[in-house]
């Protein structure tokens, strides 16, 4: 440091970005104590610190020898590079978290089954159940289920004389019946009657 004591310094980078940094500080490095108080003791009195108070000072730091502060250099690229890793490990699931929202978002009306999905992003099943837990809180039953009752409200508030038949085709629903019911416990009313009651008829 500016002063005269060690510091080591890690930056944490992921792909050529910045994120933070580690910091292991402040060491006491100096061959002895006279020699440490000496070098500081000069550099320090721009802070008004007298010789007296940086030895009282220097005097409770344990002298480090420099295969200690390498030893310590080591541990923190490590600790570094590990962090680093996990972030990478981290964004790397956000990203495939989004894909895989916006591909369920753009194909409602597809089978987006778990062995489906895992088949399009070439996943497990128990990696694609975990990111998908992790992102929405819900399994993915529910939480297909819920979008494509979310579209079809959405359909049937854009044409009331949608056929809905047809508005359950588009929103993945190969039964009718399934359907109608599902809308029901959703939204309170049959999709036939939602639509009639957004349309003010």
């Amino acid at each position: 440091c500016h002063i005269g004591l060690t510091e080591i310094i890690s930056p944490l980078s992921l792909n050529g970005k910045l994120f933070g940094y580690l910091f292991f500080a402040h060491v006491f490095s100096f061959d002895d104590l006279d020699s440490g108080v000496k070098e500081i003791s000069a550099n320090a009195k721009g802070y008004g610190f007298d010789e007296k108070t940086v030895r009282t000072l220097c005097a409770k730091m344990p002298i480090k020898s420099n295969d200690f502060i390498g030893a310590s250099a080591n541990l923190l690229s490590a600790v570094a590079t590990y962090l680093c890793m996990q972030k990478s490990s981290l964004s790397k699931k956000t990203e495939l978290a989004t894909d895989v929202e916006e591909y369920i978002l753009a194909h409602l009306d597809r089978d987006l089954s778990a062995e489906a999905l895992s088949k399009t992003f070439g996943i497990g099943r128990t990696k694609l159940y975990s990111i998908l837990n992790d992102r929405f809180g819900e399994s993915l039953a529910a939480y297909v289920k819920r979008l494509r009752l979310e579209k079809a409200k959405q359909l049937l508030s854009e044409d009331e004389d949608a056929k809905i038949s047809d508005v359950a085709e588009k929103c993945g629903f190969l039964d009718y019946n399934y359907f109608i019911a599902n809308f029901r416990r959703y939204f309170g009313v049959s999709p036939k009657k939602y639509a009639k009651q957004y349309s003010g008829k």
